[in-house]
């Protein structure tokens, strides 16, 4: 018996040509979900980047090392990330409006480049947003984090303090060449106008150089200058103290610096710092972070960024201690105030000025 063998339905044709167009939209709807990830993974992040003072040649010249420095680690500027500024005006109270003003910005990370008090301000108006300081001095005392191997917290960065050990050192080298001071007039400076000065911050920093002294047998006080004009007003206090000896920090008393070692030299009190240009300017010694060592520390600040951005938990970004430390002595300053110099600190001295 022959059979016929029909042709296929007329549906049957249509069958391939409708499988492929499915295929063929699933697929274009599978690169177009691919191209808005890439896109998406691609936008520039959103740097929140809280100055200390007023928009001005200052802060500038701030932006401009920190974009080079993510520069010379790969990241450009409106490539790879925007900046959202915000500015303090070198005011405690003006902190709280401009971090809420980067938060509403919805920044990937908040750069602090301001003073230990505004950091502790700018920790209070989140906990979620990442924030990194550059130099704090006090992070761990602050509680700005929980250990410097652990922050734990939303923060991380920068210190230069690194603990009382350092302070140590530095009261350690001062009592080896003046044994006789034994009453150390400390000059806190802060580009804060309206800082507390009875609690917070100041009262703990100075609570913490205090303690540091008294272990190792000397009477410290702790004096607030919040610009450098208050200079003159500090030094009369530290002479109605009867001061030893005088030590400082911060940016407005490196601006006065000159006054502070002038004032010292006539009054014959030598001076520890943590900062050679003090020493060479006729401060009498000082021990700290050299100048290479400072900007290391700023290249490894920049990383903590880089790392954050690239989704690295804040929390678990150890905070960056300096790795070598400098001990500067003008020998200069110590013959005119009649101080010997240890055989010993002249061996292990990094830098000795004679002129």
């Amino acid at each position: 018996m022959n059979r016929t063998v029909s042709n296929p339905p007329a549906t049957h044709h249509c069958r391939a040509p409708r499988r492929r167009r499915v295929l063929a939209s699933l697929c274009l709807a599978v690169i177009g979900v691919g191209s808005n990830a890439r896109a998406d993974r691609s936008r520039p992040k959103r740097i929140g980047f809280l100055f200390q003072e007023s928009r001005g040649p200052d802060t500038e010249s701030d932006e401009a090392k920190f974009l080079q420095a993510m520069a010379e680690q790969g990241s450009k500027v409106g490539l790879d990330f925007v900046l959202v500024r915000a500015y303090a005006d070198s005011r405690l109270d003006h902190v709280r409006a401009a971090v809420d003003e980067l938060v509403r910005q919805r920044v990937d990370v908040i750069v602090l480049t301001t003073t230990d008090d505004m950091n502790v301000e700018a920790a209070r108006v989140t906990q979620t947003v990442p924030m990194v300081f550059v130099q704090s001095f006090a992070p761990l005392e602050l509680g700005l984090v929980d250990s410097y191997a652990k922050p734990g917290r939303n923060l991380t960065g920068t210190t230069v303090y690194a603990g009382p050990g350092i302070q140590n050192k530095r009261i350690e080298y001062l009592r080896a060449i003046a044994p006789a001071a034994t009453r150390l007039f400390w000059l806190w400076g802060t580009g804060s106008a309206s800082m507390p000065t009875v609690r917070g911050p100041t009262y703990e920093v100075g609570k913490t150089i205090e303690s540091d002294a008294a272990s190792m047998g000397i009477t410290a006080r702790v004096y607030v200058i919040r610009h450098s004009s208050d200079m003159q007003t500090a030094l009369a206090e530290a002479a109605a103290w009867n001061a030893h000896a005088l030590s400082g920090g911060g940016a407005p008393v490196y601006e006065a610096r000159q006054q502070l070692i002038n004032f010292a030299a006539k009054a014959r009190l030598p001076s520890v710092f943590s900062v050679n240009s003090y020493v060479r300017d006729g401060g009498l010694l000082s021990y700290g972070i050299p100048d290479d060592e400072a900007s290391v520390l700023y290249g490894r600040f920049v990383s903590q960024i880089q790392r954050v951005l690239r989704g690295v938990p804040v929390e678990t970004i150890p905070v960056e201690l300096p790795r070598r430390h400098n001990l500067c002595i003008n020998l200069k300053t110590a013959k005119s105030l009649g101080l010997t110099v240890p055989a010993t600190l002249l061996a292990s001295a990094d830098e000795l000025i004679e002129k």
